[in-house]
C-alpha cells in the first residue's frame, strides 16, 4: 500500500519498526522445535510429532526469507517516489494486490493444516487449487512486470527489489505446500526422524573432532581446575567455615561451568553467579524461619509452606522468562532454593542448623571466587580484543564474498556468508561485554566506544544481508515451471558471467574490495581499547578514503546491462528466474553494499578525527 502511493509518508517508520520486531524470531522458535525431537518417542498422537515437524519446515522457509524482509526495510526507506514509479505501480498494483492475497490465503492454509499435523483428502485439494491460484498469480506479475519494466533500469531499482522479495517469498510458501502435499508421513517415519535427531545429537556431543578442538579441551582444562581446587579444599580442610570431606563446592561448580569457547572473564556473569547462589541459599532460610511459627503438620504450617513454595518457584521463572538483565540470576536462585524449602520440618532449628547453612553459603560463595579467579588467570585476551578478532574474521568473511561474486565463484559466496552469519553472532554476544560499566578495573583502556560498535555491528549486519540477497540474485536456479515431460526448466543463463563482462564491473570491485579492506582493518583496533590505535593516519588522509555513499560506476553498469540483456527472450513465467530482474537487483545490492561501507568509513572518520583532536588538545 504504501509503495503504490506517489509521496513519502510516515507510514514508511511504521514498517520499519514491524520489520526490526521481527528479529530473533525465527531463531528462537527453530532451537524450540529443535529442542523437542525427544517429543516423537512418547508421544501418545501421531499427529504431534508430524505438527512438529512440519512447523520446523515452515520455520526453515520463513528464515529463508528473513534476509529478504531485512532487505525490504532499505527499499522502503530508500524509495523516493520519483521517475517511473507512478507508471510502474499502476501497471502492477493490480497483480502485485492479487499475488499478496493469493499467497497469503496459501500461506494460512498451509499453518492450519500443520496445526493438526494431519493433512485430509479435502485439505489436499484446496492445497492443490490454492497453489495453481498463486502460480497463475505469478505468471499475470510477471506479465504485467515486463510490459512496465521491459529493460535492466536505474530508477526502477527498488520497485524491482520489492517484487523480487514478493516473488521470493510467495515461491518459498510454494515449496511448503508442496511438500505438505507430497509428505505422509507413517508412525515408523516418525521415530526414524527422532533416532536421526538423537543420533545427530550424540554425533556433535562426542565426535572426535569435536572433543579434541582446542577451544574444547581449554574449556574442559579451566573447568577441571577449578573443581579439582575445590575438591581438595573440601577433601583435606577443616577450618573456619570448611567441613572436611564436603563435596559442597566441587558439586556447585559443575552446575556453574565457565562457558564453551569463553576466552574471557565474564565478570557480570560471575556477579551474578554470586548474587544468585546466595539469594538462592539464603532466602529458604528466611521463609523456613516464619514457617517456625507453626508447628509441624498443622494445617497453617501446610498451606504457608505451600504457599511460599509456589511463589518463590513462581517469581524465580517469572523472572527467569521476562527479564533480559537477571534471567541468570532468577534460574539460580530458583535451581539452588528449591531444595532448602521442601526439607522435612525442623521446628524450632538450634543454633548448630543455622549455623551449618551459612557455611554451606560461604562454601558456594568461595566455589565461585575461586573460579574466577582461576579463568582470569587463564584468560590471554579481554573482551575488547576477542571482539576485534571476531569483527577482523567477520570483515574477512564479507570480502571473501565480495571476491567470489567478482571471481563468478557461487560456493565461495554461500560458505562466506554462512561464516559471515557465524561471526556476525558472535560479534552481537560480545558486544555488551565489553561495555566499562561491567568491567572489574579499567586501568589504562579508554571507555568503551559503544556507540561506534553499535554502529559497525549494524552496517556489517546490512552487509550480511546484502551478499545474501546477492547470492540469491545471481544464483542460477531452477524454475518452478515444469516441462511437458515432467522435467524442471534450469535458468542457464550465467548471470555471474553476464555481470563480470562488463567493463564497468572492473570500478565496482575496485571500489567494494577497497572499502571492506580498508574497514577490515581499521574498525577493529578503533574497538580494541588502546588510545594509540584510534586516530589512524590513513583516516586521517582523507583523500585516500573513498567514503562515498554512491557507486559511482553503478549508472555505467545499469545501462550496460540494460543493453546486453534486450537479446534475451523473456520466456520465464516467474519473477525470481527473469534475467533483466536479478541483473537489477545485483546492481541494487553492490549499489547498497557501497552505501553501508561508507557509512562505516564516515563514523570511523569522526572517531579518528575526534580522538586526534582530544590527543593535540591534551598535549
Amino acid at each position: 500500500t504504501y509503495l503504490s502511493g506517489s509521496e513519502r509518508t510516515p507510514v514508511r517508520f511504521q514498517i520499519e519498526t514491524r520489520i526490526d520486531a521481527l528479529e530473533g524470531l525465527g531463531s528462537t522458535i527453530q532451537e524450540n522445535v529443535d529442542g523437542a525431537w525427544w517429543e516423537a518417542l512418547f508421544v501418545p498422537r501421531r499427529s504431534s510429532a508430524r505438527r512438529r515437524s512440519l512447523f520446523a519446515i515452515y520455520d526453515t522457509n520463513a528464515l529463508d526469507i528473513k534476509d529478504m524482509v531485512y532487505i525490504l526495510k532499505t527499499c522502503v526507506l530508500s524509495e523516493d517516489f520519483s521517475g517511473e514509479h507512478d507508471n510502474f505501480w499502476q501497471g502492477v498494483k493490480k497483480p502485485v494486490t492479487g499475488l499478496v492475497g493469493a499467497t497469503t490465503d496459501l500461506m494460512w492454509l498451509c499453518l492450519r493444516c500443520a496445526q493438526d499435523g494431519y493433512v485430509d483428502s479435502w485439505e489436499l485439494e484446496q492445497i492443490k487449487a490454492q497453489v495453481a491460484a498463486v502460480r497463475e498469480s505469478q505468471i499475470d506479475l510477471h506479465a504485467a512486470f515486463k510490459r512496465v519494466s521491459p529493460i535492466v533500469s536505474e530508477d526502477l531499482s527498488e520497485e524491482n527489489t520489492f517484487i523480487f522479495a514478493l516473488s521470493y517469498w510467495s515461491r518459498k510458501v510454494i515449496d511448503f505446500a508442496e511438500h505438505l502435499v507430497d509428505s505422509n508421513q507413517t508412525t515408523l517415519a516418525i521415530y526414524w526422524g527422532a533416532f536421526k535427531a538423537m543420533r545427530k545429537a550424540l554425533e556433535e556431543t562426542w565426535a572426535p573432532g569435536r572433543i579434541f578442538r582446542s577451544n574444547h579441551l581449554k574449556f574442559c582444562f579451566r573447568n577441571l581446575c577449578s573443581i579439582m581446587v575445590c575438591f581438595f579444599i573440601g577433601y583435606f580442610s577443616d577450618a573456619g567455615f570448611f567441613t572436611r570431606y564436603d563435596s559442597t563446592m566441587a558439586v556447585t561448580l559443575t552446575l556453574l561451568h565457565v562457558s564453551d569457547g569463553s576466552h574471557h572473564v565474564e565478570y557480570e556473569k560471575c556477579m551474578h553467579r554470586l548474587l544468585g547462589v546466595a539469594l538462592g541459599k539464603s532466602l529458604p532460610i528466611i521463609i523456613n524461619g516464619f514457617s517456625n511459627i507453626f508447628a509441624c503438620g498443622s494445617m497453617q504450617r501446610n498451606i504457608f509452606q505451600g504457599l511460599s513454595t509456589w511463589i518463590f518457584v513462581f517469581s524465580g521463572c517469572f523472572l527467569y522468562y521476562d527479564s533480559a538483565m537477571w534471567s541468570y540470576v532468577g534460574c539460580l536462585v530458583g535451581g539452588f532454593g528449591i531444595p532448602g524449602l521442601v526439607g522435612p520440618c525442623m521446628g524450632n532449628a538450634s543454633d548448630a542448623v543455622i549455623v551449618a547453612k551459612y557455611k554451606e553459603i560461604g562454601s558456594f560463595i568461595v566455589a565461585i571466587i575461586i573460579q574466577a579467579l582461576l579463568h582470569t588467570a587463564m584468560s590471554r585476551r579481554s573482551a575488547r580484543l576477542l571482539l576485534g578478532e571476531k569483527m577482523h574474521h567477520l570483515g574477512g568473511a564479507v570480502k571473501a564474498g565480495y571476491e567470489g561474486i567478482f571471481e563468478q565463484d557461487i560456493p565461495k559466496v554461500e560458505e562466506a556468508v554462512k561464516l559471515a552469519n557465524k561471526h556476525l553472532d558472535r560479534v552481537k554476544a560480545l558486544a555488551p561485554e565489553c561495555d566499562t560499566r561491567v568491567q572489574l578495573f579499567r586501568g589504562r583502556s579508554t571507555d568503551f566506544k559503544d556507540e561506534l560498535c553499535q554502529c559497525l555491528i549494524t552496517s556489517w549486519e546490512y552487509l550480511v544481508r546484502e551478499l545474501r540477497m546477492l547470492e540469491v540474485a545471481v544464483k542460477d536456479w531452477e524454475a518452478l515451471t515444469q516441462q511437458e515431460d515432467g522435467v524442471n526448466e534450469e535458468v542457464t543463463f550465467g548471470m555471474l558471467q553476464m555481470l563480470n563482462d562488463r567493463p564497468s564491473m572492473e570500478d565496482v570491485r575496485e571500489d567494494i574490495l577497497s572499502s571492506v579492506e580498508l574497514v577490515t582493518q581499521i574498525a577493529p583496533e578503533m574497538l580494541s581499547g588502546n588510545s594509540a590505535h584510534l586516530a589512524h593516519a590513513r583516516l586521517l588522509r582523507l583523500g585516500t578514503v573513498q567514503a562515498s555513499s554512491r557507486l559511482k560506476a553503478a549508472s555505467r553498469l545499469y545501462e550496460e546491462l540494460a543493453w546486453s540483456t534486450k537479446s534475451i527472450r523473456g520466456e520465464k513465467e516467474e519473477l525470481t528466474d527473469d534475467v533483466r530482474v536479478r541483473a537489477t537487483i545485483a546492481v541494487r545490492g553492490l549499489e547498497h553494499a557501497a552505501y553501508h561501507l561508507s557509512k562505516m568509513e564516515e563514523r570511523c572518520i569522526k572517531e579518528a578525527t575526534s580522538v586526534a583532536a582530544t590527543m593535540s588538545f591534551g598535549q
